[in-house]
């Protein structure tokens, strides 16, 4: 499918809140990835959560357009050795789950609060 028809589907789709984009790494297929994004961005208010396994420092520094498309970003590699049961939307201790509007206006890395499941805005 194409950029086009991945997003026109998820547009088209009702009583959804948000999307997730995940791996392998997203990343990996960065400008396929963007274009999604920013699809999905202009043309709703829909969150959009990355999960890469890249920190954020990689990120502003490699492939800074993406933050202008994201919400949230869950950074770093699952580390089994690290991992911890109850944390939401990561696996293990070493990921950040980050509120990527927040940190741009901030200028340094702003964590989103969380809880029982939910994002709390």
């Amino acid at each position: 499918m194409s950029v086009e028809e991945i997003a026109e589907d998820i547009l088209n789709t009702p009583h959804i809140t948000g999307i997730t984009v995940t791996g392998g790494d997203p990343l990996y297929q960065y400008e396929a990835v963007t274009e999604l994004c920013r699809s999905i961005r202009e043309n709703s208010n829909l969150n959009i959560i990355l999960y890469t396994g890249y920190t954020y420092e990689v990120i502003e520094q490699m492939y800074t357009d993406i933050l202008s498309f994201v919400d949230y970003i869950v950074d770093g590699k699952f580390e089994k050795s690290l991992a911890v049961a109850g944390l939401y939307f990561r696996g293990s201790s070493n990921q950040n789950f980050i509120d990527v509007r927040a940190t741009c206006a901030a200028s340094q890395m702003v964590t989103a609060a969380v809880g029982k499941r939910q994002i709390i805005t």
